[in-house]
C-alpha cells in the first residue's frame, strides 16, 4: 500500500512539473511576442522634413507633426542616428544632415525625440560642418580680396570667377568678391592688367570644410608664377612678364594671321600615325600633310618683340613623306623629319622687332597623302 502511494506521488509530481514547464514556456512566448521597440519623432521645427532611420524614411510635418518607427521598419536595440532632409527656403539647396547625438533604443520603451529649430545637427557629407536645424550652413564660400596696387582680370579658382566688374571680368584694386564654391584645392589664377601677365598664386588654396567661409587676400607681396613659364617667379609687384605668346591648342585658332588645313585634334593613338595623347592638355594641332604632291598646311602668326627671345614648340611626326619647316620673316630656319615617333621640342632664337613666324608641312610624296603631323604648346618668351 505504501509503495503504491509513493508511486502515485511521484507520478503526480512529474505531471505537475510538465504542466509547470509548459506554463512557464507559454508565458515566455507571450512575453517575447509582446516585446516592443518603437521610436517616436516629433517635429516642432518650422520645416517639413523627411526623417530616416536606417533604410526607413517617413515624412513629418512641421510645427508638431509626429511619426513612429518600429521593428517593422527595421528598428532594433542600440544606439542609432536619426537623419533629416529638408529645405529652408526656395533659394537654398536641400539640407541633408543627422542629429548630432545618437539615440538609444531600448526594448519595451517608446523612445521619443523632439526636433526644434535649435536641435544640434551635422552635415551628412562633412561632420565638421555643424550647427542647428535653422542655422546649418549649406554653402561653402570663398572671398577674394584684392589689396594689391593692380587691377586683376580673370581671377579664377577651380573654374569660379571673382569679378567686381562683370562686364570686363575684372577684380579692381581695393575691391573684394565672394562666391559659393565646392570643397577642394587649387591655385588662384589672375591676369595683371597693366601688362597682361598671366599669373597664378604660388600657394594652394585648400578649402577642407563644407559650409566654411574662407578668405584669400592678394597683396603686392603675394608670391606668384607666370602661367606657361613657371620658372619665372616673384611677387605680384616684382615679377616681370616673360611670355609673349602661347597657344596650347586648347582655345580658338583665330590668333593666327593665316592658316591652312590645320585643326584641333583629341588624339588617342587610334592608328599608327597618331600620338597616344597631346603633349599637354586635351588637344593638339593636327597639320594635314597635303592631298597631292607639294600640297600641305601651315600656321602663320606675327609677334612684335621688345627685345630678343626664344620660340619653342613640340612636334610629333610619323610621316616619311613630308617635311615640317620653320620660317622666320620668310627665311627658312629649320626642317624636321621623323623623330623616333615621340614628342620632340624645337627652339629658335628670335630678334627684337617684328617676327613673322610660319610653320609649314609640305607633302613630298606622289602616292601617300593620308598622314598628319602634330604640334602642341607653341611658346615665345623673352630672354632673361
Amino acid at each position: 500500500m505504501r509503495k503504491n502511494f509513493i508511486a502515485g506521488f511521484i507520478s503526480l509530481f512529474i505531471v505537475l512539473a510538465f504542466v509547470s514547464c509548459d506554463l512557464f514556456s507559454s508565458g515566455g512566448e507571450e512575453q517575447s511576442e509582446s516585446e516592443t521597440i518603437t521610436l517616436t519623432v516629433k517635429n516642432l521645427s518650422r520645416y517639413t522634413m523627411t526623417v530616416a532611420v536606417g533604410s526607413a524614411k517617413k515624412s513629418c510635418g512641421s510645427g508638431g507633426g509626429e511619426i513612429k518607427f518600429s521593428k517593422d521598419d527595421g528598428l532594433s536595440e542600440g544606439l542609432i542616428y536619426v537623419y533629416l532632409s529638408y529645405v529652408r527656403s526656395a533659394v537654398e539647396p536641400e539640407i541633408v544632415c543627422r542629429i548630432s547625438n545618437p539615440v538609444s533604443i531600448v526594448k519595451n520603451e517608446d523612445t521619443r525625440v523632439e526636433i526644434t529649430d535649435y536641435t544640434a545637427v551635422e552635415d551628412s557629407l562633412d561632420s565638421k560642418n555643424r550647427g542647428t536645424v535653422a542655422s546649418l550652413k549649406t554653402a561653402t564660400t570663398l572671398t577674394v580680396k584684392n589689396s594689391s596696387s593692380f587691377d586683376l582680370a580673370d581671377v579664377t579658382w577651380r573654374g569660379t570667377v571673382f569679378s567686381s566688374n562683370p562686364m570686363e571680368s575684372v577684380l579692381e584694386k581695393g575691391s573684394e568678391e565672394k562666391a559659393s564654391v565646392d570643397v577642394g584645392y587649387g591655385y588662384l589664377f589672375f591676369t595683371r592688367k597693366s601688362d597682361n601677365a598671366v599669373l597664378r598664386s604660388k600657394d594652394i588654396i585648400n578649402i577642407k570644410n563644407r559650409g566654411s567661409d574662407e578668405v584669400y587676400e592678394i597683396l603686392d607681396s603675394t608670391l606668384s608664377l607666370e602661367v606657361n613659364y613657371e620658372t619665372n617667379t616673384g611677387t605680384l609687384s616684382s615679377i616681370e612678364k616673360k611670355v609673349v605668346f602661347f597657344d596650347g591648342a586648347e582655345g580658338n585658332i583665330f590668333a593666327y594671321s593665316a592658316r591652312s588645313d590645320v585643326t584641333y585634334a583629341k588624339v588617342s593613338g587610334s592608328d599608327k600615325f597618331e600620338p597616344n595623347s597631346p603633349y599637354s592638355g586635351d588637344y593638339c594641332f593636327r597639320m594635314n600633310n597635303g592631298w597631292s604632291y607639294n600640297d600641305g598646311s601651315y600656321l602663320e602668326f606675327i609677334v612684335d618683340m621688345e627685345h630678343s627671345g626664344t620660340l619653342s614648340f613640340w612636334y610629333y611626326d610619323r610621316s616619311n613623306y613630308a617635311d615640317l619647316t620653320l620660317y622666320v620673316n620668310n627665311e627658312r630656319k629649320k626642317s624636321f623629319g621623323t623623330v623616333d615617333y615621340q614628342w620632340s621640342c624645337c627652339k629658335q632664337p628670335l630678334e627684337e622687332g617684328r617676327n613673322v613666324i610660319k610653320l609649314s608641312s609640305i607633302n613630298v610624296s606622289t602616292s601617300d597623302f593620308t598622314q598628319y603631323r602634330y604640334l602642341d604648346d607653341i611658346l615665345i618668351v623673352y630672354d632673361e
